[in-house]
């Protein structure tokens, strides 16, 4: 299967506000709906069973799976999104044990 690659509706700026939150708050639901986070955090226990990991999540978007994962598991969490809005929001509805980064995922902006 070829991937097209097709800005979203999250990647336009004229989009506003509301819609960028609904948009956000959609992707953390079917995550949910799909179990995802689930998925994802399996993979983390297989790499680190000692409880004690680091996890950067590159285009976090709305911090569903951080969020998920600090609920489960002793992590330094990380989430970098080009997006501040989304950031924003993650933080909002995630608190802020997770360190939230703005940058783009193609020059992560780390040493």
């Amino acid at each position: 299967m070829k991937r097209h690659r097709e800005p979203e509706l999250m990647d336009d700026p004229a989009i506003d506000d509301e819609a960028h939150t609904e948009a956000l708050a959609a992707l953390n639901r079917v995550d949910r709906l799909l179990r995802v986070h689930q998925v994802l955090y399996r993979c983390v226990r297989r790499l680190s069973p000692s409880h004690t990991v680091s996890v950067l999540d590159l285009g976090a978007g709305g911090g569903g799976f951080l969020g998920y994962l600090r609920r489960q598991h002793e992590a330094t969490l990380m989430g970098l999104d080009r997006s501040a809005f989304a950031l924003g929001r993650a933080k909002r509805w995630h608190g802020s044990g997770i360190r939230w980064l703005c940058g783009d995922a193609t020059r992560i902006p780390l040493a």
